[in-house]
C-alpha cells in the first residue's frame, strides 16, 4: 500500500549546507610530521541541538588524515573511514585534530586521527582511514583536477 505521510519530514538545515563547518585550519608539526587541525563548529554544522553533526566531525577527521597522506608524498583517495564518537562536540568549541600515516602496504595507506577539546583535552572522536594510492591516469579521469596535477597537453 502506497500511503503519503501525514506530515512532511523536515529537512535539517545542516544537510542543505553539506554539513559545513565554520572554521578549520591545518598545520604541520615539523618535529614528527603529524598534521594538526584546529576546527570550530558553528550553527551550520549542528546535528543534535547545540552540538556538531557527526558528519561534520567525520569530514574534518577525513580531511585532516587526507592532508597527512598528501604531506607524506602520496596521492590517494579514501576507501574506508571508521569513526568512534566518544563525546558530543558542543557548538562553538575549539577542537584540535591530530592525524598521521601509520603504515603503508602496497597501494594501501593506513591513517589515524583523534579530535580533542583544545581547552581541556577531552576526547571527542577517533578515526581510522584507509586510503588507496592513485596514479596520474586515474587522477586525470576525475573532473576538475587542479592544473598542477593535469597531464601536459601533447604537442
Amino acid at each position: 500500500m502506497n500511503r503519503r505521510p501525514d506530515r512532511e519530514f523536515p529537512t535539517h538545515d545542516a544537510a542543505k549546507r553539506l554539513i559545513a563547518t565554520s572554521r578549520v585550519a591545518y598545520f604541520l608539526r615539523k618535529v614528527d610530521g603529524v598534521v594538526c587541525a584546529r576546527a570550530w563548529f558553528g550553527w551550520a554544522a549542528q546535528g543534535p541541538p547545540g552540538h556538531a553533526h557527526g558528519g561534520s566531525i567525520a569530514t574534518v577527521l577525513d580531511e585532516t588524515m587526507g592532508v597527512a597522506v598528501l604531506h607524506s608524498g602520496y596521492v590517494a583517495v579514501l576507501a574506508s573511514l571508521t569513526v568512534q564518537y566518544r563525546e558530543k562536540v558542543p557548538l562553538g568549541t575549539d577542537t584540535v585534530v591530530k592525524a598521521e600515516v601509520c603504515r603503508t602496504e602496497r597501494r594501501k595507506i593506513y591513517t589515524r586521527a583523534v579530535m580533542r577539546c583544545h581547552e581541556d583535552g577531552r576526547l571527542f572522536a577517533e578515526a581510522e582511514g584507509l586510503y588507496v594510492m592513485q596514479n596520474l591516469e586515474q587522477l586525470c579521469e576525475m573532473k576538475d583536477l587542479p592544473a598542477s596535477l593535469q597531464k601536459p597537453a601533447e604537442t
